[in-house]
């Protein structure tokens, strides 16, 4: 036997509730309403069936009037609170909207936020970039194999920096070993193949053998120089050196020796004319040349103790040579005489007559020109 099932009856929609001081309101102006016009009715025939005197019908008037006062005032309030209750209600619906905006926003972001590690491909599988996590952070942008061979890194961690690699050399930008910032190239290696070097406390350099050969920056003194080394000299003692004299602040080269020993010096003294000078087991020249506050110039031979024992000089005749004991005193002396004439004196100079007297017989030799005599 076949059951017919029953049809549900359409649920109604449901109605919304009209709140109590509107239906009291609505009864009230009902009621008053339904007065009025027998009111009316007994103010035109005071002597109708109703039995409703004219004076009360004043009364039921003012009465009337008095409740329709008290009606627009209570409309009025519930106006006031009516829209009160939507302003509340608006203030609830912005909060909630904010925090619906808030609640998304904090879930797209959780949604574009990628835990590393990854790797980013192309469309054929080949990676193109790497991110790493743990103690090596960085990103790694491959090249056409997916490979760091070739490929552009920015790393972080403890030295953070830029890294540019080919199939035999690498370019870095970043933080060194040392603590400090710099930038180098150098083989597969890194650090331990640096082929040049800019730093913020080595200045310019470039190295062979990771060993510094040249260098280019600040001295300890704050004065600039150029430094050139060899693998036998090591990276401490420069065999070549141009830059700023620390004395005096004028330039200056300087050639030291493997063990760092001043071998020659081009410079400048204190009144500011340039010298060279050679030397051997100290800082004291064993032979000079320099130029003169008269405006000549000086080739001197040095003794160990700092005296020229040879020289050749300006005079005011001409070219004086002079030759002194080991203690600086003079003792051979040539020149030129005020008459242009050549001589050659003989010392001691602390004997009678002196070098630069006429001394005795034997004592000098002096020139003479052809058909005259000779003469100082």
């Amino acid at each position: 036997m076949t059951t017919t099932p029953r049809k549900q009856r359409p649920s109604k929609p449901e109605e919304t509730p009209v709140p109590r001081h509107k239906l009291a309101i609505a009864l009230l102006l009902s009621l008053v309403s339904s007065l009025l016009p027998t009111a009316a009715c007994a103010q035109q025939n005071p002597h109708s069936a109703t039995g409703i005197s004219a004076q009360e019908v004043e009364t039921l008037q003012a009465r009337y009037d008095t409740l329709d006062k008290r009606v627009k005032e209570i409309e009025k309030r519930l106006s006031g609170l009516q829209l009160a209750e939507e302003q509340s209600q608006t203030a609830a619906l912005a909060k909630r909207v904010a925090a619906l905006e808030s609640n998304a926003l904090e879930s797209k972001q959780k949604d574009n936020q990628v835990q590393a590690p990854f790797t980013v491909v192309d469309d054929k599988g080949v990676p193109i970039m790497q991110v790493t996590a743990g103690s090596v952070r960085g990103l790694y942008v491959l090249d056409a194999a997916g490979t760091t061979v070739k490929g552009v890194a920015i790393e972080g961690g403890d030295k953070p920096g830029i890294r540019v690699m080919n199939s035999s050399r690498q370019g870095w930008f970043g933080e060194m070993h040392d603590g400090t910032l710099g930038a180098y190239i150098a083989g597969d290696s890194g650090e331990n193949d640096i082929k040049t070097l800019m730093s913020e406390d080595k200045g310019f350099e470039v190295r062979k053998n990771n060993q510094r050969i040249a260098n280019l920056g600040i001295t300890e003194k704050g004065n600039v120089a150029l430094r050139l080394y060899s693998n036998a000299s090591g990276p401490k003692n420069p065999l070549a050196a141009v830059g700023v004299s620390n004395s005096d602040n004028e330039g200056g080269v300087e050639i030291r020796d493997a063990g760092g020993k001043l071998l020659a010096k081009v410079g400048s003294d204190a009144n500011r004319n340039g010298n060279v000078s050679v030397f051997r087991d100290s800082d004291r020249p064993i032979a000079s040349l320099r130029a003169e506050n008269d405006g000549g110039g000086l080739v001197a031979v040095w003794n160990d103790q700092g005296n020229a024992i040879a020289s050749l000089s300006k005079g005011a005749n001409g070219g004086v040579l002079e030759l002194t004991s080991l203690g600086g005193e003079p003792m051979v002396q040539g020149g030129v005489t005020g008459a242009q004439i050549g001589v050659v004196r003989a010392g001691p100079a602390s004997t009678p007559g002196g070098i630069m007297g006429m001394g005795v017989p034997g004592s000098f030799i002096m020139g003479k020109r052809e058909g005259g005599g000779s003469g100082e």
